[in-house]
């Protein structure tokens, strides 16, 4: 939750899609994903502190709520 928080604050504050992954050493295919749900989610670089909590936490919702909805091998 605490890295999807902060690459939105990155996001917001400017930084582009490489430079977060180099600071986090998040890939940049999981941070295009995470601010595309945020996005959907109602992120703007304009969303105030408070919105960002809540849009991190409806993001990281998203990600583990489709994880546990994949279908296991064995299905």
């Amino acid at each position: 939750m605490t890295s999807i928080l902060d690459i939105l604050r990155r996001a917001q504050a400017g930084d582009r899609k490489r430079q977060i992954a180099k600071t986090t050493g998040i890939d940049r295919n999981t941070i295009r994903k995470y601010l595309k749900l945020a996005e959907v989610c109602g992120f703007t670089p304009l969303s105030s502190p408070e919105t960002l909590h809540e849009i991190a936490l409806a993001v990281f919702r998203d990600v583990h709520i489709s994880n546990d909805r994949e279908p296991s091998a064995n299905e």
